[in-house]
């Protein structure tokens, strides 16, 4: 009995099954389908016109570079070709950059003051909106002294001549120049810079380290010092003569051709007296 009853069992389903596969009825709703195929058709619709005005971008940019980008590479070309010829003929001495100026927060940036000292302040304001008895109007001499005590706190060593530049060397007169280039000329600043540095160098050493030959150089130099030229930085005749310092500065033709440019260039004065020829730098 138990098998008739699962035949009979089988044979149910499987009939159930193949009247459900049988069955007219569509599974999904026709307005489904139709709204499905509308909404596809809108997308295609915009996914053609995307792709038309992508196609209009790109043959636009492919113009574009067939003319724009062959003027580009040709200035690209151009610009090479001058840094090529820069890169040739680099001058052997540059202008040194500028310092950038230290700003000390502590000496610059005001102090915030607090209520009762911003109170007194306004209380003690005098009619121009100063305060009274303070931030008084300096005279030109103090104006100068400052400035003196400002330039002599930045100082940290001798000055030192700049490089002639193309602008410079193109001012000065041909005789004073002679057929001596640019570099030659900026060559020799290097060395009459090394002079300047030994003998600054000398003057400030404490006298109990100097040499004996020192000491005759300082006290020399002392002597030759005027009221005009306390506090300048000068090297003598006999300082580039004697050849001190050991640099390659000699007065030869090109060493006098160059105190006679940086004369001219306003760089250095010469100052004769006492049978001694002194060259003070003015920078």
């Amino acid at each position: 009995m138990d098998d008739l009853l699962n035949s009979f069992c089988t044979r149910i389903n499987e009939l159930k099954q193949l009247s459900l596969l049988r069955t007219p009825e569509p599974l999904v709703p026709t307005g489904s389908i139709r709204s499905s195929q509308t909404q596809l058709s809108l997308l295609m619709a915009e996914l053609e016109k995307n792709i038309e005005a992508t196609f209009v971008l790109l043959t636009e940019e492919k113009r574009l570079l067939q003319t724009e980008g062959l003027r580009m590479l040709q200035e690209l070309d151009d610009q090479n070709l001058v840094l090529e010829h820069m890169l040739a003929n680099m001058p052997r001495h540059l202008p040194a950059a500028p310092a950038a100026p230290t700003i000390s927060a502590r000496s610059t940036l005001p102090r915030m003051a607090s209520a009762p000292q911003l109170r007194f302040a306004i209380d003690h304001m005098g009619p121009s909106g100063t305060s009274s008895g303070q931030d008084e109007p300096t005279s030109p001499d103090q104006d100068k002294a400052s400035s003196a005590q400002a330039v002599k706190k930045t100082s940290k060593g001798p000055p030192q001549l700049p490089p002639i530049t193309v602008a410079e060397f193109q001012g000065i007169p041909k005789y004073v120049v002679n057929r001596f280039t640019r570099d030659k000329l900026n060559d020799a600043i290097t060395e009459f810079n090394k002079a300047i540095i030994e003998k600054q160098t000398m003057v400030r050493l404490p006298q109990g380290q100097m040499t004996k030959e020192q000491r005759d150089r300082f006290w020399e130099h002392k002597q030759l010092v005027t009221e005009e030229l306390k506090g300048k930085v000068f090297l003598t005749e006999k300082d580039l003569r004697e050849n001190w310092s050991g640099c390659g500065f000699r007065l030869d033709p090109l060493g006098r051709s160059l105190l006679a440019s940086l004369r001219h260039l306003g760089y250095v004065k010469e100052v004769r007296g006492g049978g001694h020829t002194r060259y003070v730098v003015l920078i």
